[in-house]
């Protein structure tokens, strides 16, 4: 995404748009998949989907009594771009295991913690809240890299060697923050779902669908500088407060 950000817009933003337009003809209900990224975004990917929960906020306000909801998930483990298929993969060839920095972070849920959430989202939604579940304190990466080379039966090591695979720190990637933001639940309206937690829509949404049109425009002339100032300059720092 941080090297094709007008792709980024046209999938992630674009591409959502119409989404919520066949969605509406069709008379469907709608959950957008979102992630913990979203919030106070750093890079593309994150922006691009923080503009997808506007667009999706937008809706459920334009269509009262429909359920349009947005879920936001930490890493899911097994997913595709996940790092423990990434790890495995890597140990099997021998090493080296690779993390972006020792010190990053992330929360992590399951397949099945994930599906749960859709699923609660799908049925509670009422007016474009934001679902999300306590998925626990952040895991090192480092760590868990670590105990997926201990359980194949070798040893974590800087260089490597007969018994061990090297475990080695590249860099972060452009975007890339060494942890998401937390999620404060203090104040969270608990759902009836176990673990599972409404936060509030954003209401400053006046401009959500010029900043959509301009958006498009500056995807198609792959103009990255407007792309950058339209995906930024509009970030609603509400979308992360609680109901």
């Amino acid at each position: 995404d941080e090297a094709n950000p007008a792709e980024a817009v046209m999938n992630n933003v674009v591409g959502t748009a119409h989404v919520l337009e066949v969605a509406a003809e069709a008379g469907a209900d709608v959950v957008l998949v979102s992630t913990d990224k979203a919030v106070a975004p750093a890079g593309i990917m994150g922006a691009t989907k923080h503009w997808a929960e506007l667009l999706t906020a937008r809706s459920a306000v334009d269509m009262p009594g429909r359920r349009i909801g947005v879920v936001r998930c930490g890493n899911v483990l097994g997913s595709s771009g996940s790092v423990a298929p990434l790890f495995a993969e890597q140990i099997a060839r021998g090493g080296p295991v690779t993390v972006t920095d020792f010190r990053a972070e992330r929360h992590f849920m399951t397949p099945m913690e994930a599906a749960d959430l859709v699923l609660a989202a799908g049925a509670l939604s009422t007016r474009g809240d934001v679902f999300v579940r306590d998925s626990g304190p952040a895991v090192r990466i480092r760590d868990i890299a670590a105990r997926m080379i201990r359980l194949a039966g070798k040893v974590p090591h800087a260089d490597g060697g007969p018994h061990s695979i090297a475990l080695r720190e590249t860099a972060l990637r452009p975007g890339e923050k060494l942890r998401e933001a937390d999620l404060d639940l203090s104040e969270a309206e608990a759902t009836e779902i176990a673990g599972v937690y409404r936060l509030a829509a954003p209401n400053r949404l006046e401009h959500v669908r010029s900043g959509l049109r301009r958006l498009r425009d500056a995807a198609d002339a792959e103009d990255v500088p407007a792309i950058t100032s339209v995906l930024f300059g509009g970030v609603d720092q509400s979308l992360g407060a609680v109901a």
